[in-house]
């Protein structure tokens, strides 16, 4: 992977293509394997399939509407996900390794307009408000970023001093850390250290299947 960091073009990944293969496509197979009691235990329906275009993301990046057009992604991608649609259209976990890099990650990059709503009712209800203004402020205060601010304007409908007025600003709600890759990855640990620390992200994530359903 450091390696196609610094060789991000077709010809050098084809003549590494077995060596990927190997112990990148195989190990990550394995490692989703291992995962997936794991996961099930964890988070009760979530999806965790041991194939690419399932649990495991394809190397090559999307780059028709990007400005980035190096051709492959630097690091491994796995994600684990809840409901019968595609993975990137759902709520789901997401872990990244890299060279140098170890990123964790949890939520919907951006909630389809029927979400959307269920999601804005969620984060105004009474009884759900409050708890998801206490989720995203201990996850913020633990190092992780808060991604999915679109808008401008709290939408039609919605008080402006609402206490969650800022997540109402959101059309997908993603919440991410990187850091160094830690030992324990690289040991037999490795699946119950992950899910452990996916584990940290999991009230978030059950707040948001709960809100739309998933």
């Amino acid at each position: 992977l450091g390696g196609l960091a610094a060789n991000n073009n077709k010809a050098w990944f084809e003549s590494q293509r077995q060596t990927y293969q190997e112990i990148c496509l195989e190990a990550g197979k394995s490692f989703v394997s291992a995962m997936a009691p794991l996961m099930h235990e964890m988070a009760p329906g979530i999806r965790v399939e041991p194939v690419v275009n399932g649990s495991i993301k394809r190397i090559n990046r999307d780059i028709r509407f990007s400005p980035d057009k190096t051709p492959y992604r630097t690091a491994l991608h796995f994600q684990f996900w809840h409901g019968p649609g595609k993975p990137k259209q759902a709520i789901a976990f997401h872990l990244r390794l890299g060279a140098d890099e170890f990123g964790l990650a949890a939520g919907h990059y951006k909630f389809d307009p029927g979400q959307l709503a269920a999601y804005r009712q969620a984060a105004t209800a009474a009884n759900s408000g409050p708890a998801l203004r206490g989720l995203v402020d201990e996850l913020s205060g633990a190092g992780f970023e808060i991604h999915g601010q679109h808008y401008k304007n709290v939408p039609k409908g919605f008080a402006a001093d609402h206490a969650n007025a800022d997540l109402l600003l959101h059309n997908g709600l993603m919440v991410a850390r990187g850091e160094a890759p830690p030992k324990a990855l690289f040991g037999p640990q490795c699946a119950e250290y992950c899910t452990q620390r996916l584990g940290q992200l999991q009230p978030l994530q059950s707040w948001l299947v709960a809100a739309i359903k998933a």
